[in-house]
């Protein structure tokens, strides 16, 4: 750009051409670009503005920002101007835009004031970014975190209320089993209370999956009818008659059975004692390594069955190190979450026999037979 002194010695000729140069130049830019006065009036912007807003240049020009814009992002517009022109220097500042295609868009504006020869401010030269992209990639990876954040908290809650569920469910199947004094009454109390204790745990299952389908990108829609309402309503009213499991599997086999809470080891003790196995329990991976290894230099364990989820040692850590010794080792790997495991997870354990919580006498049977045979 020439000097302030050149500029003066132009003709007028020179001066209307050189003003035509740079006319020229605005529009081949791609970035919308626009120049205001101190009262805000536009005075100049290039094709690329005019095109961007959807508006004929001719009434942009002499137009304020109320003209061009919705009132509360005119106001916003107008008020970073003022601060500007006050202030003086450069401004930038994300906003939005509504487009000719009547979209709103995300946007910077980076804005400088423009003063005369003489020094005075004399407007407001300003250009467009659109950013929408940017700033719609940001949104989608934090919601994305969020989601993530959110699957986590459900797994570990399907864990842990599948956790506290397990010796209820156990108990009462126990005493259902075992106890033929009790009333009819009591009975139907008791099968009331393993109904709704599956009930609940069917839900927190349905829980994790509707948090899975949104990682899915299916926004929820893969998601089980009953985690919607009628979910909220009333359960269907299940009467199942629990009948006593077959004992169709190898007795008396010697049982490790692992796991922190304290209520689900006496419960589960007692239903493999049930079932004629002599057991040994431990409260923690460590200690459960420690018996294993104890135990299997003479009076070797047939099975072992462990929780996933444990403080310090983990399921899978019991499971890797058992195996570094004895490959074929049979072991069943107990969670809340055993149908919603995380894929690295689910590949250490593929040689196990996963057992979800609640665990019924039955479940365990079963569970048992596939294990061993």
């Amino acid at each position: 750009m020439p000097k302030i002194e050149k500029l003066q010695e132009m003709t007028r000729d020179e001066l209307i051409e050189y003003a035509f140069l740079m006319y020229s130049l605005a529009n081949s830019i791609t970035s919308p670009i626009f120049f205001k006065n101190v009262e805000g009036r536009y005075t100049m912007c290039n094709q690329a503005f005019a095109d961007y807003l959807g508006i004929p240049r001719e009434k942009i020009i002499g137009a304020t920002v109320y003209d061009v814009a919705p009132p509360d992002l005119a106001e916003i517009y107008d008020k970073a101007d003022r601060e500007l022109i006050e202030m003086g220097g450069t401004q930038d500042y994300e906003s939005t835009v509504i487009t000719k295609k009547g979209k709103e868009q995300n946007v910077l504006f980076h804005k400088a004031v423009v003063k005369s020869t003489r020094g005075e401010k004399i407007g407001i030269i300003g250009v467009i970014t659109d950013i929408t992209e940017r700033v719609t990639a940001k949104r989608e990876l934090i919601r994305e975190e969020k989601i993530n954040a959110l699957q986590k908290i459900a797994k570990k809650m399907a864990h842990r209320i599948n956790g506290l569920l397990s010796p209820i469910v156990g108990q009462c199947d126990l005493m259902l089993l075992t106890e033929h004094a009790i009333s009819e009454k009591g009975r139907e109390r008791l099968m009331a209370m393993m109904s709704h204790s599956r009930k609940t745990s069917r839900l927190i299952k349905e829980m994790t999956v509707f948090y899975e389908s949104f990682s899915n990108g299916n926004n929820g829609m893969d998601a089980p009818d009953s985690f919607f309402p009628p979910c909220l309503d009333e359960f269907h009213h299940l009467k199942k008659e629990e009948k006593e499991p077959e004992k169709n599997q190898k007795s008396g086999i010697k049982i490790l059975f692992i796991d922190d809470d304290e209520a689900l080891r006496i419960v589960t003790e007692e239903m493999l004692k049930r079932l004629g196995h002599e057991v040994k329990t431990a409260g923690g991976g460590l200690e459960g390594l420690a018996l294993f290894h104890e135990y299997q230099k003479n009076n070797p364990f047939d099975l072992v069955v462990v929780d996933l989820q444990m403080p310090n040692v983990s399921g899978i850590e019991v499971v890797e190190q058992i195996r570094l010794r004895f490959p074929a080792f049979p072991i069943i790997v107990v969670s809340g979450r055993a149908d919603h495991l995380d894929p690295d997870e689910a590949e250490a354990l593929r040689n196990c026999v996963l057992l979800g919580k609640p665990m019924s006498f039955s479940d365990l049977v079963e569970k048992i037979g596939k294990a061993i045979s």
